[in-house]
């Protein structure tokens, strides 16, 4: 299965590399034991559920996360997400983990204050100097109020035709779209139309795709591979990253 995403192509091994695969990791391992490589930011909650909140209150539901940044690493960015849109749903309000945090144990204040009703995902995610995450903790809460809001709406054209085998929507509006092979990507613009690009292909068969609290797509893909009809691909969960 080849994924090719934004910058690069990841190819995720079939069952018979995969021993080939251990081996390199385990390789690694070894290389890298007492290595600062192996050094990372912790944090004491794997998850956070903030509990309801009425669509609309003054005031959200806040909970503070603690987090240790080892020496060697530098802290460059704080933010809270949902569905990979930041100050939405959670918002940062304070706290003492700011930019050049190192060899220290920092705090996050989030705030839960709900946009809309229903199961609201996201996460508080921690980069390094390069951008790259340090960390990431899912957060979750509910939103009470209607189930049904009528907006004024428009009707867009996307200009896409064939075979769709699942739509996804993130929070800042983009849509994501499976095809008979491929994901693409209708991100909305500030004029309210959609611009359209491919960020996945290779698939055998996508039924499906996902977009969780941190913005991250998932695609799952079954189908049949090219040695012939008696052989079957086993079922995959695929991560995109763009």
């Amino acid at each position: 299965m080849l994924i090719q995403d934004c910058s690069k192509s990841i190819r995720h091994p079939s069952a018979t590399r995969l021993s080939t695969l251990l081996a390199v990791i385990a390789c690694l391992l070894v290389l890298g034991v007492g290595s600062q490589l192996w050094a990372q930011v912790t944090t004491t909650k794997t998850s956070v559920n903030f509990g309801s909140v009425a669509v609309g209150a003054a005031t959200g539901n806040s909970q503070a996360l603690s987090f240790t940044v080892p020496s060697g690493i530098t802290l460059a960015t704080v933010s809270a997400l949902t569905l990979g849109a930041p100050n939405l749903d959670f918002t940062i309000t304070g706290g003492t983990c700011a930019e050049g945090a190192t060899n220290a144990t920092c705090t996050v204040q989030v705030q839960f204050l709900p946009k809309f009703a229903g199961t609201r995902l996201g996460g508080v995610v921690l980069t390094g100097q390069g951008g790259a995450p340090l960390i990431t903790v899912p957060v979750y809460g509910t939103g009470v109020g209607p189930q049904m809001i009528f907006l004024p709406g428009t009707q867009t054209n996307l200009g896409f035709s064939g075979w769709l085998a699942g739509v996804a929507v993130d929070g800042s509006g983009n849509l994501y779209l499976v095809g008979t092979a491929a994901v693409y990507k209708e991100t909305l613009q500030a004029d309210g139309s959609y611009k359209h690009s491919t960020i996945g292909s290779g698939f055998t068969g996508p039924e499906g795709v996902a977009v969780d609290g941190n913005g991250n797509v998932f695609v799952s893909d079954c189908g049949p591979i090219p040695d012939g009809p008696d052989y079957a691909e086993p079922c995959g969960l695929y991560e995109l990253k763009c």
